[in-house]
């Protein structure tokens, strides 16, 4: 089934159950079926994975979408610098938003740097940026897992963190189509590098998980680094006090809460 986003002439490609629309994007791309822009939105997904390629649990119920986008290969650089950050806001801006709808505080809605999204603690959204190229574009392949209507039961038990949805934070049901058509317009508009703003840095690092906390660096070559977060540099990237002084985290790396000395 397809359908459009509301006033940005997207296509909505809608199935009941795909192994990963992750995938799906991917492969839509490499066949050459896809000429523009378009979302791949399932129910349900049976093979879907997160950063790493760690298993993201997709049950019914849940928002779970992948944004194909194409970018002429001269303009992809900039497109791509800063992508994940400006995604997880966008998502962060969209759960913030449904809470408040359903009248529940969006205070404890957090950034976990650079694109998962917690309420409470808790895992409620997930970002995996990807990308495809064919000869003349690259190709953006932008996956989000929101946990909506989730039955607490349904989730998985905790693995790394624990995890909630914005039904359980509400304590009520969430409309799911209100809650894509806003968050697909959010995604959309941060695709845009000029959306990487100051003001959206300032934003993210205003809700940054772990703030002021000792935390745990996975750099992208392995390594890990352990010290305080301080926030974010005005280009996104974790800003972490270590023994050695101050150490601003590359692209690509890790974070998690360092865990309390015996």
């Amino acid at each position: 089934m397809s359908a459009q986003i509301p006033d940005r002439k997207v296509p909505v490609e809608r199935m009941p159950v795909v192994d990963s629309t992750n995938r799906l994007a991917k492969e839509a791309v490499e066949s050459g079926r896809l000429k523009g822009p378009r979302f791949f939105v399932a129910d349900r997904q049976t093979g879907a994975y997160g950063r790493f390629g760690r298993a993201w649990h997709s049950p019914e119920g849940g928002l779970w979408a992948t944004l194909a986008w194409p970018v002429v290969n001269a303009q992809a650089g900039p497109v791509i610098d800063g992508l994940g950050l400006r995604i997880g806001v966008a998502v962060l801006g969209a759960v913030s938003a449904a809470l408040a709808r359903a009248g529940a505080s969006p205070a404890t809605v957090q950034l976990k740097w650079p694109n998962d999204v917690l309420i409470a603690g808790k895992k409620t959204a997930g970002v995996l940026c990807e990308a495809t190229s064919t000869r003349q574009t690259t190709w953006l392949i932008i996956g989000i897992g929101v946990n909506v209507n989730n039955e607490a039961a349904e989730l998985p038990a905790p693995l790394r963190m624990p995890a909630t949805s914005l039904r359980a934070q509400a304590a009520q049901p969430i409309n799911l189509e209100e809650f894509f058509d806003d968050l697909a317009l959010r995604i959309i508009n941060a695709i845009e590098p000029e959306s990487f703003t100051l003001e959206l840095v300032a934003d993210a690092a205003s809700r940054l998980y772990g703030q002021g906390k000792r935390v745990t660096l996975r750099l992208p070559d392995g390594a890990e680094k352990e010290g305080r977060l301080e926030g974010l540099s005005p280009d996104g990237r974790l800003m972490v006090l270590t023994d050695q002084g101050r150490f601003i985290a590359p692209h690509g790396t890790e974070m998690s809460l360092a865990p309390h000395p015996a």
